[in-house]
């Protein structure tokens, strides 16, 4: 097996790096795009990239209960001119509750033009994952996004992933503040009337719905305590 890993290795350190990864492929691991401005976001965006942007800050865990918007916040953060001029890679992948590493690894490969391999195990992977950040190391930066992690099978998982890359920084987000994985950053609920504004974003009005009736709609949905968005 030890064998097989060091093929692999040896095999990947041959690729291009230069490679133009296709349009099918490129945007795999993008960052998505937020639709509407958020709202409410200004003073946890600034604490979270001010902490995101300390030296000493390597992984970073930004944790809160499911709806606080975390995940709203992380994407807001990475589309951040300052983040963006600070980080030259960086690479975006949702989680959820059954991680697949492997699959992550495969889609940052087709992300930056490779060719996927498959994966006889999780070591394989982790050491094709590490070869293509020495390679994209150098002097960029690069900016790691793991969006909605759970907490089972978390220590597995993100053992997975390389703590020797200079230049690499690792930022997850999750609801439990069980994960054990670096620096945590915690994210309060949102003020109700950011909420609200929040709410008028994404939820349509109700059809023939009165200007009374909508705001009987909302004070009926606010007065659910504690409100989460």
């Amino acid at each position: 097996m030890e064998a097989n890993n060091n093929n692999f290795q040896t095999v990947f350190k041959k690729l291009d790096q230069l490679s133009a990864p296709s349009p099918a492929f490129g945007q795999l691991c993008s960052v998505p795009e937020l639709k509407t401005a958020p709202v409410g976001f200004a003073l946890p965006l600034m604490m979270l990239k001010k902490k995101l942007l300390d030296a000493a800050v390597v992984r970073l865990v930004v944790s809160a209960p499911a709806g606080c918007g975390k995940t709203t916040l992380v994407r807001h953060l990475c589309h951040d001119q300052d983040i963006k001029r600070k980080f030259q890679h960086i690479f975006y992948s949702v989680v959820s509750s059954t991680p697949n590493f492997r699959k992550i690894v495969q889609r940052l490969l087709e992300h930056n033009g490779h060719q996927a391999p498959t994966f006889d195990n999780d070591t394989q992977a982790a050491n094709v994952l590490k070869t293509l950040l020495e390679e994209l190391d150098g002097n960029d930066q690069i900016l790691l996004v793991l969006d909605d992690v759970w907490s089972a099978g978390a220590p597995s998982f993100l053992e997975n992933f390389p703590t020797d890359i200079p230049n690499l920084k690792i930022l997850l987000t999750s609801r439990f503040n069980s994960l054990d994985f670096g620096d945590t950053f915690k994210l309060e609920p949102l003020k109700k009337e950011h909420a609200k504004t929040l709410l008028i974003q994404y939820a349509s009005r109700p059809d023939h719905a009165s200007d009374a009736e909508y705001e009987r709609l909302f004070q009926k949905v606010f007065s659910i305590e504690p409100f989460h968005w």
